[in-house]
């Protein structure tokens, strides 16, 4: 079977193309997906891509925005265009409408046997995609029905069934308004959890652009309503790439781990007080927090240790996760050189915002004013910052101990950055074995510095330490392996 290519992933686009091409409008809106957002949101990719990116990784997205935002057309684009329409006609998707009273087992997974008069699991569980509309639609108790399913799984009558057998990727709306929307309520913290990534339509870098607002005006007739896309499946192609993104995501690079790594480890530090352990609750942690003298320009400017902390594993998994995916699409569409720690810290952006890893005490305050995005995106850029300035000495440390070496001592070539703008990374060598003269010499110059990985900042680094101790254990075991293999076959 051929390979996925990017082509074949193409909504709007394709009917742009089309159109320029002086292809018939009839033919193009046959033919051709509906939904349009070619916004550039990180390197080559769009906003539209942003989302495919996650269906590859088999996750599942939340699209949150106001109404008539493109949320519900998306959706409704990938379960026609991607997944050959409803299951129940051939294809593989299934569309649920969030409402009061949904019961998703008698509802919609199960159907009546009229032998055993007992409930059965149906075809529906056999499905690749689920597009779940609206989903605060649903009350808080009902809401909590979700979380099998966003799971990947069905529990019903003691018997469990893996969604999609393995497979299921779900696309979910909602309206976060702040009391705006009469007809929709509170999703906690554990259900949002369930979401590996969520996109705010609303925000102006991922609204689309002026030239697609005029397209979308020249090629379809207007309509209120969910357009249907033509129905194509390409579901095989999408499985497919999804096994490839999780074999990548197991080891992305040095430079990709050291940075997930950091995001693991270095948020639940503090300072101040180094037997405080940050947890999920928030409100004494908030409480010492704003009292912290590292706060002391707060509300105008909070500190970063006060805002963030370590995300859940199941949010460090989906980060890795949508990283491997980005990085998949990226190269499907021919591009190259993203840097990959970036490629990281976007991840973690449209990741976190909705996963306990934010101070809601801030989130709500009015410099937020209850907009988790804002404030992830301020977070993510600071994050970033402390991490690229220690970014050389970790990786050059962390290196350095694979190979069964270790020196607390770091080379700095002065003041000398790359072509972009970034600082030339560490390389390490043997300073404990220099004359006590050369020693002098350099570190007069200020060339040498000693560092020492520890949680005195306000963020942690004594897991380099940790990860360095590690690896130099993992040397000897594969050392010692080695000799055991060289006698073993000296024998022979």
């Amino acid at each position: 079977m051929p390979k996925l290519t990017y082509d074949e992933l193409k909504l709007g686009e394709k009917s742009v193309e089309m159109c320029k091409a002086g292809v018939p409008l009839e033919e193009i809106q046959r033919n051709s997906a509906i939904y349009l957002n070619t916004q550039l949101f990180f390197g080559p990719l769009n906003v539209t891509d942003a989302v495919v990116a996650s269906v590859l990784g088999g996750m599942n997205s939340l699209l949150t925005g106001r109404f008539g935002c493109g949320k519900s057309q998306l959706a409704n684009d990938f379960a026609n265009y991607y997944f050959g329409g409803p299951i129940d006609v051939g294809g593989k998707s299934i569309i649920i409408q969030g409402d009061p009273n949904l019961d998703i087992i008698p509802d919609v997974f199960t159907t009546l046997d009229k032998k055993s008069l007992k409930r059965i699991f149906n075809n529906h569980v056999n499905a690749n995609y689920i597009n779940l509309e609206e989903i605060n639609r649903c009350p808080p108790f009902s809401q909590n029905q979700f979380f099998t399913a966003l799971n990947g799984r069905l529990i019903y009558g003691g018997e469990e069934k893996r969604i999609g057998n393995g497979y299921c990727s779900t696309i979910s709306t909602a309206n976060f308004g702040n009391g705006e929307y009469k007809g929709t309520f509170d999703s906690d913290s554990a259900m949002l959890n369930r979401f590996g990534i969520v996109l705010n339509l609303d925000e102006s870098e991922f609204k689309p652009t002026f030239e697609d607002r005029e397209y979308i005006e020249r090629i379809r007739p207007a309509d209120s309503r969910i357009k249907e896309s033509p129905k194509k499946d390409l579901t095989s192609k999408i499985l497919e790439a999804n096994e490839e993104i999780r074999a990548n995501s197991i080891n992305m690079g040095p430079q990709a781990e050291a940075a997930l790594r950091f995001l693991r480890e270095s948020l639940d530090n503090c300072s101040k007080n180094p037997n405080f352990l940050k947890d999920l609750e928030w409100g004494v942690q908030n409480s010492l927090c704003q009292k912290c003298t590292l706060n002391k320009e707060a509300p105008a400017k909070y500190a970063l240790c006060s805002m963030v902390q370590s995300p859940v594993p199941r949010t460090l998994n989906n980060t890795r996760l949508y990283t491997a995916a980005l990085d998949y699409l990226i190269k499907l569409k021919g591009q190259k050189g993203v840097d990959p720690v970036d490629l990281v810290f976007k991840a973690f952006e449209l990741t976190g915002p909705y996963q306990g890893t934010l101070n809601p005490f801030i989130v709500n305050s009015p410099k937020f004013n209850h907009k988790n995005s804002a404030m992830m995106k301020e977070v993510v850029k600071e994050l970033k910052s402390d991490y690229r300035a220690n970014e050389g000495k970790l990786l050059s440390a962390l290196e350095m101990s694979k190979e069964g070496k270790t020196s607390p001592f770091y080379f700095f070539p002065k003041d000398k950055k790359d072509t972009e703008g970034k600082p030339i990374r560490v390389t390490s060598f043997g300073y404990d074995n220099l004359s006590a003269k050369d020693k002098a010499g350099l570190e007069a110059s200020g060339i040498v510095e000693p560092f020492e990985f520890d949680d005195k900042g306000r963020l942690g680094y004594s897991w380099v330490q940790k990860s360095i101790d590690f690896n130099l254990d993992e040397s000897e075991r594969d050392k010692s392996a080695d000799k055991k293999e060289d006698s073993a076959e000296g024998k022979k």
